[in-house]
């Protein structure tokens, strides 16, 4: 993967992007990072670094999210796909 980069004065975004496998997040997620809108947030790197999100990804799907979860699940990234 790219290292990604940060021009001066760029405004921050927030991207999300949800798919289902081999739909095209991880080039999404390649070229945010390349164009400087990085680190993102997505499984490949949750399921590796952060297993402790698993927890809440399965409230999500049961549909027991509260605003707290959902205000804090994506924290460790600049984007998310």
């Amino acid at each position: 993967m790219s290292p990604s980069t940060r021009r001066p004065n760029q405004p921050s975004i927030q991207v999300i992007c949800q798919g289902l496998s081999h739909t095209g997040t991880v080039s999404l997620m390649e070229a945010l990072e390349i164009l400087g809108h990085g680190p993102c947030y997505h499984t490949i790197k949750w399921v590796q670094s952060r297993p402790s999100d698993f927890h809440r990804w399965v409230e999500r799907a049961e549909d027991k999210t509260t605003a707290r979860v959902a205000n804090g699940r994506l924290q460790g990234g600049a984007c998310e796909a």
